[in-house]
């Protein structure tokens, strides 16, 4: 049976499992870095429309996500790298 994949599928994985899918290399750290610092240059150059503040609120949420969850991989893959 083949399984459709959607942006709501979850996978259950072992510790171990988990310490190889952090397993990133350090180009990998950097490109990561890259598109973090990418989203945080874009967010501090918003500027505030007071005509249409809703594209303001979503344009910055928009990219605190971004940069949320590329820090929450990166400390995975240092937390990970740090248990052996």
């Amino acid at each position: 049976m083949i399984v459709k994949i959607t942006d709501f599928t979850e996978f259950e994985l072992s510790e171990e499992e988990k310490a190889i899918a952090y397993s990133l290399s350090a180009e990998t750290k950097a490109e990561l870095r890259n598109l973090m610092a990418d989203a945080a240059k874009r967010k501090a150059r918003l500027l505030f429309d007071p005509q249409n503040p809703l594209k303001f609120a979503q344009a910055e949420a928009e990219l605190s996500g971004q940069i949320i969850i590329i820090q929450s991989i990166l400390n995975a893959s240092d937390f990970y790298m740090n248990q052996n």
